[in-house]
């Protein structure tokens, strides 16, 4: 049988809980915060037994909290990728250099009135 849902004060500790695991954890033992991560979903896999509920009922939960998140994950993995690809071959810090070559006072700030009159006259609409 079923123990009732979680009240506001049990769901509250839970999540006090959670927040003093991963501040321990990160900041006093210095532990990376996916191994502190990785302890508080095992505290929590045994809170939600502890609770009555079945595996599969703690896994379909997991998944629809994950799904929402994974392509943007995906996006920033890829665009990291591309960007230290980058800057291995060189790209980044070439454009560097002859971007602050280039960079000249006299076309410098009349861009920087420019730009600033673009966002104005945009906010403005």
């Amino acid at each position: 049988m079923l123990k009732k849902d979680s009240s506001f004060v049990e769901a509250s500790l839970v999540l006090l809980v959670i927040f003093a695991t991963l501040a321990y954890f990160v900041i006093f033992v210095q532990m990376s915060a996916l191994i502190a991560i990785l302890i508080v979903l095992m505290v929590l896999t045994g809170y939600v037994y502890w609770k009555d509920r079945s595996f599969d009922a703690i896994h379909k939960g997991m998944v629809e909290g994950i799904r929402p998140g994974i392509i943007p994950i995906v996006i920033f993995i890829l665009v990291g990728a591309l960007i230290a690809v980058w800057i291995q071959a060189g790209i980044i810090p070439t454009l560097m250099v002859y971007g602050f070559q280039n960079l000249r006072i006299e076309w410098f700030v009349p861009s920087v009135l420019l730009q600033s009159l673009k966002k104005v006259i945009s906010f403005s609409r």
